[in-house]
């Protein structure tokens, strides 16, 4: 987990990989640190992937991967629109 600290290995107990292929964080990772890291993680995350990429990853992925109540935080603080949600959500889980 290189750039993270260790205490964000809690939230990925099954091993998954935090790397994608060019060797930085992958989105899943930076998706599962912005719902549930704490300020520390969060702030090693934002060091070591900037605002750029995690903006990029909350655009791309975040209407499927973040809650409502993430999704509204983040799109005010990277300061981008928040992202659609996925079809059916509303239908399958009323708190998406």
């Amino acid at each position: 987990m290189s750039a993270l600290p260790a205490s964000a290995a809690r939230l990925f107990p099954g091993g998954e990989p935090l790397l994608d292929a060019a060797g930085g964080i992958s989105d899943f990772a930076i998706l599962r640190l912005l719902e549930d890291g704490d300020s520390t993680e969060l702030a090693a995350l934002a060091r070591s992937a900037g605002r750029a990429r995690l903006a990029s990853a909350y655009s791309r992925l975040g209407g499927r991967k973040l809650s409502a109540r993430s999704r509204r935080f983040w799109a005010l603080a990277l300061g981008v629109r928040e992202p659609e949600r996925a079809k059916l959500a509303e239908a399958l889980w009323p708190l998406a």
